[in-house]
């Protein structure tokens, strides 16, 4: 199943609440996503969310990770195991980082 815009806004929505965390403004792209702390704002690619739900809901973990951890640039062992805790709130697992050790495969998240 792939995500549209509504659900990852209720995904954003949940993680935020439980993070204690305002929500930040999205914009749905066509390139590699991004966050900025700044302006409190994250950008997740469209190619992401059409997938399949659990790389959907992972790539907003992903950058909601670094919104909370305020370095958009960093994906060292703390903010991996921040984007994990999050991960975990929709029961996704990352079982690997085969991309540039930064961004898991496809067949490296699933549901728990």
């Amino acid at each position: 199943m792939t995500m549209s815009r509504d659900d990852a806004l209720a995904a954003i929505s949940l993680v935020c609440e439980q993070e204690r965390i305002r929500v930040p403004k999205l914009s749905l792209t066509s390139r590699q996503g991004h966050a900025r702390a700044s302006t409190w704002h994250i950008s997740v690619p469209r190619w992401a969310l059409a997938t399949h739900e659990a790389y959907g809901l992972y790539y907003i973990c992903h950058e909601i990770a670094h919104l909370i951890m305020r370095d958009r640039n960093t994906h060292n062992a703390a903010y991996q195991r921040k984007e994990q805790q999050l991960c975990s709130i929709f029961g996704v697992r990352i079982t690997g980082y085969s991309h540039r050790g930064i961004y898991p495969a496809n067949h490296e998240v699933r549901m728990a």
